[in-house]
């Protein structure tokens, strides 16, 4: 394996057990690539999480590893097809430092709108958003909270 180029390939990352890790609440932290910096970058098999702390460092749990799964009831199924007006998803993250006692919004945010100017007819936060559409392969794109997360430290 080329520890020099990022690496694409989940299949080839898993290993023959993965069904059995994906069932179990440990981790399995293994060596993915390098990061542009140079060092090791890591992956936690189990959760599909993150493991790379500072400095390139390997994490003892992944940052998936306190999360609770996601239910089909939290995930919003979204037809971008059927929004003409457009479809706008960004990551709710909690803040670095809040001095409110308001609940902190964390996932993924919809706004979608039937016609260009018309009301929003999605316009709040989810664990989880399902695309499908013409564009978007047959199985669809699933986009969740800690997809956000991973985005913003990057």
């Amino acid at each position: 394996m080329n520890m020099g180029a990022p690496i694409f390939r989940q299949l080839e990352l898993l290993p023959m057990q993965a069904q059995a890790l994906l069932n179990s609440s440990a981790c399995h932290i293994t060596a993915v690539g390098r990061r542009r910096d140079g060092r090791m970058r890591y992956w936690c098999l189990a959760h599909k999480a993150n493991a790379t702390g500072k400095y390139g460092g390997r994490l003892k749990i992944c940052r998936g590893a306190n999360i609770r799964p996601i239910s089909a009831e939290e995930t919003l199924a979204l037809n971008i097809d059927q929004y003409g007006g457009g479809v706008a998803l960004w990551g709710a993250v909690p803040p670095i430092y809040d001095t409110t006692r308001l609940p902190l919004d964390r996932g993924i945010h919809v706004r979608a709108r039937e016609i260009s100017g018309g009301d929003k007819i999605h316009d709040g936060t989810f664990r989880a958003v399902k695309l499908n559409g013409g564009q978007i392969p047959e199985d669809g794109i699933t986009i969740s909270e800690t997809d956000a997360e991973q985005c913003i430290r990057l």
